[in-house]
């Protein structure tokens, strides 16, 4: 994802989250969906879309700009639990690794938890309970190995979907830079 450059300045930043708002935006519709009732996640808890619109709005963009943000129509398939678990699992444990970016970004970029960077602050203090909740709630609901095994397609699915969205990002991002 080339977070180092994306992370260089505000501009960078405020698109990388954009990006970021493109893909998480459609799948988090997509979760809510999901019957997660009697299977150990709030997932209204753990959505993200509402902390990325927050940070894009700190620094800068209009209701109307975020709107207007391009979305991925390409997406895993959640038609079951177990797709929603191989999902969910990629964006908790995306949710890890944003504690780590979240204390790069915010000396360099003047970003707090609660102003630009609520998206990579997550849950805060609370994100390897978070994470541990998740994964007993995973390991109960996949005990079975086909659900185990559709959970791992899932998963794999929406890590090549980020990969693809975010390279598909970077080349309209150069296009576009080219056209200056």
């Amino acid at each position: 994802m080339a977070l180092a450059e994306r992370c260089a300045d505000r501009a960078s930043y405020r698109m990388l989250l954009a990006d970021m708002f493109g893909i998480y935006a459609p799948l988090e519709a997509q979760l809510a969906a999901v019957a997660w009732d009697g299977l150990g996640i709030d997932f209204a808890r753990r959505a993200k879309t509402q902390w990325l619109r927050a940070d894009l709005m700190a620094l800068g963009l209009s209701s109307r700009d975020i709107a207007a943000l391009p979305r991925t129509q390409h997406l895993p398939a959640i038609q079951s639990a177990a797709d929603g678990f191989g999902v969910l699992y990629i964006l908790e444990g995306a949710s890890l690794g944003g504690q780590l970016i979240l204390r790069q970004i915010k000396p360099a970029l003047g970003v707090t938890e609660t102003a630009g960077a609520r998206f990579f602050a997550s849950y805060g203090a609370d994100v390897g309970e978070y994470w541990r909740s998740f994964t007993a709630a995973m390991a109960v609901y996949g005990a079975n190995e086909d659900l185990a095994q559709a959970m791992e397609r899932a998963a794999l699915a929406t890590f090549a979907c980020f990969q693809n969205w975010m390279n598909e990002c970077a080349r309209v991002t150069e296009i576009a830079a080219h056209v200056r």
